[in-house]
């Protein structure tokens, strides 16, 4: 049986490779490199939720500002009404020279 073992290659190394344990070394680097895979992956999909909950933020903010613009663009295209421009003012406080405002308590 020995030199059946000596003179096959084949058979020396399985033999040496029935014996042989993994190298501790080589063990803990696997356990060590699956523990980093697990935190990427955690990493990653905690930076998706947020990316995504920045993504849902910001379209309602860009569906607010396009509302405002198409008051303001409303605003803009009566401009030019002497009527809507006095009615504008008015309502921010303005009055004419020659009347009196008076101020009362909102309730």
């Amino acid at each position: 049986m020995r030199r059946e073992r000596d003179t096959d290659p084949v058979a020396a190394v399985s033999h040496v490779l029935e014996r042989r344990a993994p190298h501790r070394l080589l063990v803990m680097l696997a356990v060590i490199g699956i523990l980093h895979l697990f935190f990427l992956i955690a990493v990653e999909l905690n930076r998706e939720l947020v990316h995504k909950r920045e993504i849902t933020r910001l379209s309602a903010e860009v569906q607010g500002l396009s509302e405002e613009l198409a008051a303001l663009q409303q605003v803009a295209g009566r401009g030019f009404d002497v009527g809507y421009r006095e009615a504008l003012a008015r309502n921010q406080g303005f009055v004419y020279p020659h009347e009196s405002l008076l101020v009362t308590r909102r309730e």
